[in-house]
């Protein structure tokens, strides 16, 4: 892996891990938003200039329009959601959609689209207090949205704080190890039962993410989530 991101980084003249910052997600506040966000999703490869025309787009493989406009088919994919919000008879819903996507294509980056309350539809410059509305950059939507969704979540029970350091501790001194084995990739079979323990009781058990518990014993977060299968397969 080392190796391949290396020689694209050198190929493309770029630095960094090849995949790299989290993935990220937006509530959203489904009436007014979802058409829009359908639409702006599916036009990024024509504003990056992937493709050069809306017909193009119509076969791009690397996107959901395509499926969409019945050009392609993907199990995964229903298309029929999006499509039943123009028409009930999916050949016009289809010409709809065709429209609806045709005219968005001139708009550009939306900022409006990428979370927040409607502050952000007013470029988030002051407002006075009476216009005041809620805001989250984690929402999209309205400011009752924004509100009702942040108190859903105040109602929650926090999860207890982890101590990530003497739960590994803990484990290491249970299995005999120090450590340091645990990151510097020794395959001994004390440090990989002492991994599996480590990745059960943080990831499973705590919520722990993969990336962070991944930093702690030493090996890839794809490593992290293989070990999960392994176990899960053979429970």
């Amino acid at each position: 892996m080392t190796r391949y991101a290396v020689s694209f980084n050198k190929r493309h003249h770029r630095t960094g891990h090849l995949f790299q910052n989290r993935y990220k997600s937006v509530v959203c506040e489904e009436e007014p938003y979802f058409l829009e966000l359908v639409r702006y999703i599916h036009l990024n490869p024509l504003r990056a200039g992937i493709v050069t025309s809306l017909s193009a787009l119509d076969t791009y493989p690397w996107c959901g329009h395509s499926a969409i406009m019945g050009r392609t088919t993907r199990a995964w994919q229903d298309r029929i959601p999006v499509l039943m919000h123009f028409s009930k008879s999916v050949a016009e819903a289809v010409l709809l959609y065709y429209a609806f996507v045709d005219e968005g294509k001139e708009r550009g980056k939306q900022p409006e689209l990428t979370g927040g309350g409607l502050t952000r539809s007013v470029g988030g410059a002051p407002l006075r207090k009476e216009n005041r509305v809620a805001y989250d950059a984690r929402i999209l939507g309205s400011g009752d949205f924004v509100t009702r969704v942040l108190n859903e979540m105040e109602r929650r029970p926090d999860r207890q704080p982890v101590d990530k350091d003497g739960v590994i501790a803990r484990i290491c001194e249970e299995f005999g190890i120090h450590q340091e084995q645990l990151r510097n990739g020794s395959r001994r079979k004390a440090v990989t039962e002492a991994r599996v323990r480590i990745i059960e009781k943080l990831v499973n058990e705590s919520g722990v993410s993969l990336t962070e518990v991944a930093g702690l014993i030493g090996i890839s977060p794809s490593g992290v989530g293989n070990v999960l299968k392994r176990v899960r397969a053979d429970r």
